[in-house]
């Protein structure tokens, strides 16, 4: 059985990338709508804006690796570029504002990485630190299975 993001090719890549701003902005007033504190942490140990402010992080680092795929031969990329666990951020989140305005900002830089690479990009490999190798679609996948499952966290927060 093959996992719900393998099958994707770029172009829904990209679809996908381009609808993060809008779908965490919506959760996030469903949130406070509901008069959840975004600051707060729930019973994972993480706030909402901590959850968005990952989500963001996370992009920028998976952005910066498939760049290094599509601008060079035989790059090596850090393993947090395919590793959630080896993603780890030194300062606090922001306030929402900020980062919705970088979620927003790399959503689109990444969408557009993505739409503007050639068809025989996707197949060219990369070394992941202490990970072996992947190919830039697989990078392309990690960034749709980030931004979705950090979204889901979001949409499933709980207090308490």
């Amino acid at each position: 059985m093959t996992a719900p993001y393998d099958s994707l090719q770029p172009p829904q890549i990209a679809v996908t990338i381009r609808s993060l701003p809008r779908r965490y902005r919506s959760a996030l007033a469903e949130l406070e709508a509901a008069d959840v504190d975004l600051g707060a942490a729930g019973r994972t140990g993480e706030s909402p804006l901590v959850i968005v402010d990952d989500a963001t992080r996370s992009l920028m680092v998976i952005d910066r690796g498939l760049e290094q795929v599509l601008l060079h031969d035989q790059p090596m990329v850090m393993a947090a570029v395919m590793d959630p666990a080896a993603r780890q951020w030194e300062q606090p989140a922001g306030d929402r504002a900020t980062i919705l305005d970088a979620l927003g900002d790399i959503a689109t830089e990444l969408a557009d990485r993505i739409d503007e690479a050639p068809t025989d990009a996707w197949s060219r490999p990369a070394e992941v630190a202490a990970h072996g190798s992947v190919d830039a679609l697989a990078i392309a996948r990690e960034a749709a299975r980030t931004g979705v499952e950090r979204l889901r966290d979001l949409e499933r927060f709980e207090t308490d």
